[in-house]
């Protein structure tokens, strides 16, 4: 296990962030075993191949849904998955520790691998374009997904949003084709807008209620990199 370089919490393996400040995890390379392709930072799967990520998926402890899209492995679902989580057990130490972009950031990943696994089926090309079932629920899910409260949890969500919008098809000059489905690349360029969209709001909501704490100095600066890498200028202040 690693150790956060911010406040020495000790992480489990394969964390994108500290989930107690909220500090991007520094992780080192990790290569596909199939394809010798390089993981994406906290990726469950390959995103070349498909292949599942054991080093990330075995000790997320929030990738705990045993039976989730048939992705997960097949053995008996634990007394602390994510069953639990959602059920009606108000005693469940594991619904007491999950906060909204947890719930949230499991469900994108879920989705993410359901599409990788159809990109796989049909070819990569015909996929971008037309998409599937689980492009068109992820961006229902990221669309109707409420800005938390907490400005850590609205820190967490703009640097996963930095990370899925595409730098090229998130551009202004795509905006046009946003939605249509067969357009060129259709998935990247629906997702990125829908991210860009969702992040916005989440920088206004930061800004009206946290501009005077220390944690949105780090929330502005992550937005405003990426705001840059678009080609789009930031709010003023």
């Amino acid at each position: 296990m690693s150790i956060c370089s911010n406040c020495s919490t000790q992480l489990v393996e394969g964390s994108r962030f500290c989930h107690i400040c909220g500090t991007p995890v520094k992780n080192q390379e990790i290569i596909c075993a199939d394809c010798g392709y390089p993981y994406r930072p906290g990726a469950k799967f390959c995103g070349k191949c498909g292949s599942k990520n054991n080093r990330v998926a075995d000790n997320n402890p929030f990738q705990q849904d045993a039976f989730a899209a048939g992705f997960a492995k097949n053995e008996t679902v634990s007394e602390t998955s994510n069953k639990d989580s959602y059920s009606g057990d108000k005693h469940s130490t594991k619904q007491k520790s999950r906060n909204s972009f947890e719930v949230f950031q499991e469900k994108i990943d879920d989705l993410e691998a359901e599409f990788i696994a159809y990109k796989n089926t049909i070819g990569e090309n015909d996929a971008k374009r037309y998409g599937c079932p689980a492009i068109d629920v992820m961006i229902r899910t990221i669309s109707n997904y409420i800005i938390p409260d907490d400005p850590d949890e609205i820190l967490q969500f703009i640097r996963l949003a930095a990370i899925e919008i595409d730098d090229i098809y998130g551009r202004d000059t795509y905006s046009n084709k946003v939605g249509i489905k067969g357009e060129y690349r259709y998935t990247d360029i629906t997702l990125s807008h829908t991210w860009l969209f969702k992040m916005e709001q989440a920088y206004r909501k930061a800004k009206c209620h946290y501009y005077y704490e220390p944690v949105f100095m780090m929330i502005d600066k992550c937005f405003r990199d990426k705001m840059r890498k678009l080609g789009k200028k930031a709010f003023s202040n």
